[in-house]
């Protein structure tokens, strides 16, 4: 018997059809993009810049086309090396010997940009079953993820992870649906806050806090 793959939370073939012909009508419709970025920070004397991570590039999409960039820095670094991390994000690395009062940086990117359906994934009876008498969620890893989960995992736990996740959590259903109700949880009752700060905040302090920049991830295991 054929695995089965479910779609959306349902049997694929039962979607594919109604999928396909919605993409290939979007499939051609364009929109173009000028993202235009600027940091500039001034300080009170004349320090070490160092090494800084500019992460003003976007990932690699097949429903966009990057046709145009420009990074501008001052003062002018030493040198800088386009990089990219573990999680495929590309960045540019540079760095200053010199001393000075002030570091701008200032980025321009042009993007074609096509219709997608951000939907349109699989997921396998297997990782959905893995679930299915379980009374949390809990997510099986196979193939490469299962060679980098290892560099994910920490050893301080937070107790207060599983009260809040139980709340969400249905148990023996896909994990689709909890994924959408957790993250619709967080933004109904969590704070968004604006930081200028350099730092990152830990998901410890940030789940203590109940609030966050854009981009706030729970940590599920």
């Amino acid at each position: 018997m054929p695995p089965k793959w479910y779609f959306l939370g349902e049997v694929a073939s039962e979607k594919f059809t109604w999928t396909s012909e919605f993409y290939r009508r979007l499939h051609y419709i364009l929109m173009r993009l000028q993202v235009n970025h600027v940091t500039d920070y001034t300080y009170e004397g004349q320090v070490y810049i160092g090494v800084h991570k500019l992460y003003l590039f976007p990932q690699v999409r097949p429903h966009f086309n990057i046709l145009k960039t420009a990074l501008r820095v001052s003062p002018n670094p030493v040198n800088q090396s386009m990089r990219q991390d573990l999680f495929g994000n590309f960045y540019s690395l540079v760095w200053f010997n010199d001393l000075s009062s002030r570091l701008k940086i200032e980025s321009a990117l042009t993007l074609e940009i096509q219709s997608f359906n951000p939907f349109a994934f699989l997921v396998d009876d297997e990782f959905v079953q893995s679930n299915t008498h379980s009374s949390q969620p809990f997510f099986i890893y196979s193939g490469p993820e299962k060679e980098l989960i290892s560099y994910f995992i920490f050893s301080d736990q937070v107790p207060e992870y599983q009260s809040f996740i139980q709340e969400f959590w249905k148990g023996n259903e896909d994990l689709i649906g909890f994924l959408v109700r957790i993250t619709a949880g967080v933004k109904a009752a969590w704070e968004h806050v604006i930081r200028y700060e350099m730092d990152l905040w830990s998901p410890q302090y940030t789940f203590a806090e109940k609030r966050g920049p854009v981009g706030i991830w729970l940590g599920c295991s």
